[in-house]
């Protein structure tokens, strides 16, 4: 069997006929999710990724039949970018929130407050993520792991990087070497 459903060059004829006549009316179901064209390009891609793994079934269409078919592939890959778009944009602003914390410099901390949140700023920026998730907002691994779309091993080897980086940092700083 060849990739994607496809077993003979008749049916890699019939895809390439299909795009030649239903790529307008793909390309106009993505638009109608007020897309860019490359993320239009992108869903008539994935739309057609979809459809050759069901080129049996379109070949027993005619048609009506097969353009609705086709508006609704292609429709559906479109809600589907646009709704990992927006999961991924919430979990890149959640992150951004998070990562702000309290002005080290502001006058109310007193100085060991300062010194951590100071070594804190120092990780990298993918540890901070998790660990200030973790310890200054009391999110589980699998929580962590949902907002930045890491794995929740990945999550919870950051976060035992950061915490080794931090007691790190806070003990050269300690002794007076700042890294």
């Amino acid at each position: 069997m060849k990739p994607y459903g496809l077993n003979s060059a008749q049916d890699g004829a019939f895809i390439e006929e299909l795009y030649r006549v239903y790529a307008p009316l793909m390309f106009s179901a993505a638009y109608e999710f007020d897309v860019t064209r490359t993320q239009a390009e992108d869903i008539v891609s994935q739309s057609l990724l979809k459809l050759m793994q069901n080129v049996s079934t379109l070949r027993r269409l005619k048609g009506g039949a097969l353009s609705a078919y086709v508006h609704t592939c292609a429709r559906r890959c479109a809600m589907d970018y646009v709704s990992r778009e927006a999961l991924r944009s919430r979990r890149e602003r959640e992150a951004a929130r998070l990562m702000r914390l309290p002005d080290t410099q502001a006058s109310s901390l007193d100085s060991d407050t300062r010194h951590v949140l100071d070594a804190i700023n120092r990780l990298p920026p993918r540890e901070k993520a998790c660990l200030v998730q973790r310890a200054l907002s009391g999110r589980s691994c699998e929580e962590i792991a949902i907002s930045t779309g890491l794995s929740t091993a990945t999550v919870r080897r950051y976060i035992s990087r950061a915490r080794k980086r931090l007691k790190k940092l806070l003990k050269m700083d300690g002794e007076g070497g700042r890294p």
